[in-house]
């Protein structure tokens, strides 16, 4: 403001715009985070009615602090302040001019009566100011505060993740190796007695395969007649490729709710037809993996390091070929396998299916 205007507007004039920075400046300490405020406002804030000798520092601390005469023109309102305050706050093109004419006027209203409407205006502004930056404070806390509930969710989701994987192959390797030792059992060939003049003639050694169980005609291989079928032959082996078929089943609930479906619905089956049923998953470090052995099926979980899909591989390899095998699952890769192997499969739709009659 030029020098000459400034004179011709007296620190009086300006008391309705003051007052009210002082109300703004009181709330606005109080908010979490606090707002700036100029250091020569605060020992006023006290003040509900500013004394004469207030004035001067008072309007000098605030003219010296652009971004808080900011804030106050922001906020500010005619309802709240006079026509000269108003003018000061809001600084229009030429308001030095007409703040200095008003002033002359006398169109600052200086009856007590005036002042305290206009101070009890300023009072209820400034408490809705606060109001709105509380209610704002709190809804950036809760959305900060889901947001790292959900990190810290996948984070865990990871861990058990890698820990199932890390146990699933330690049990393949062992399942492996039993195998391999299972396969050199098998008795040699008896070497020919010193009374025999002519060795015999060597007869070639072939390795039994196992045979898939036979589907009756009329039924589709894919059919639940046909899965009830095979899951219903004398002395019939199913193995169960567990998450497999929990996710499919039980997609809305937790990984140990879903283990708990899969493990009730293979129980019906077995309770329902005498059917021997091996569930296996992922990961023996996973919760519930400890919990007490189920009466009427196996139930077991993948070592570290080693997939529930090379467990039942290794389980396919490992049983007598003269045992008919059946391995539940929709995985590609395990269907090839033990087909390979002789075994049947029965999807994990179908196997759902049969299980929730």
């Amino acid at each position: 403001m030029p020098a000459d205007v400034s004179a011709e507007l007296p620190d009086e004039s300006l008391r309705s715009a003051l007052e009210f920075a002082v109300a703004i400046a009181a709330i606005g300490v109080k908010l979490r985070p606090p707002m700036p405020v100029p250091s020569g406002v605060k020992p006023y804030l006290r003040f509900h009615k500013l004394p004469p000798s207030a004035l001067t520092p008072l309007r000098a601390a605030v003219e010296s602090d652009s971004d808080f005469l900011h804030r106050l023109s922001v906020v500010a309102t005619g309802d709240l302040i006079d026509e000269v305050g108003m003018l000061w706050l809001t600084r229009p093109e030429g308001w030095q001019a007409a703040a200095a004419k008003a002033a002359t006027n006398g169109a600052v209203e200086a009856d007590e009566a005036g002042d305290l409407r206009r101070e009890q205006k300023r009072r209820r502004a400034a408490e809705a100011v606060a109001a709105r930056s509380r209610l704002e404070s709190a809804r950036l806390s809760e959305q900060l505060e889901a947001e790292r509930a959900a990190r810290a969710t996948v984070a865990a989701d990871m861990r058990q993740l890698k820990a199932e994987l890390a146990a699933a192959r330690s049990q393949v390797k062992q399942l492996e190796r039993a195998a391999e030792k299972h396969t050199k059992a098998e008795p040699p060939i008896a070497a020919p007695t010193a009374k025999t003049r002519k060795p015999p003639a060597k007869v070639p050694r072939t390795r039994r395969t196992r045979r898939p169980i036979a589907v009756p005609g009329g039924l589709l291989g894919n059919s639940e007649a046909a899965g009830e079928h095979m899951l219903r032959v004398a002395g019939v082996t199913v193995l169960v490729d567990g998450y497999n078929v929990a996710k499919l089943g039980w997609k809305s609930l937790s990984l140990e709710a879903q283990r708990t479906a899969c493990i009730d619905a293979a129980e019906n089956i077995a309770r329902r037809w005498g059917t021997k049923l091996h569930v296996v998953f992922d990961g023996s470090s996973v919760v519930g993996a400890a919990s007490p052995k189920r009466r009427l099926i196996r139930v077991s979980y993948s070592p570290e390091g080693v997939t529930a899909d090379d467990v039942l591989r290794a389980e396919v390899a490992a049983l007598d070929v003269a045992r008919p095998v059946v391995v539940i699952t929709n995985d590609q890769a395990v269907v090839a396998d033990v087909r390979a192997a002789g075994a049947n499969v029965v999807s994990s739709n179908t196997f759902l299916a049969l299980a929730r009659r």
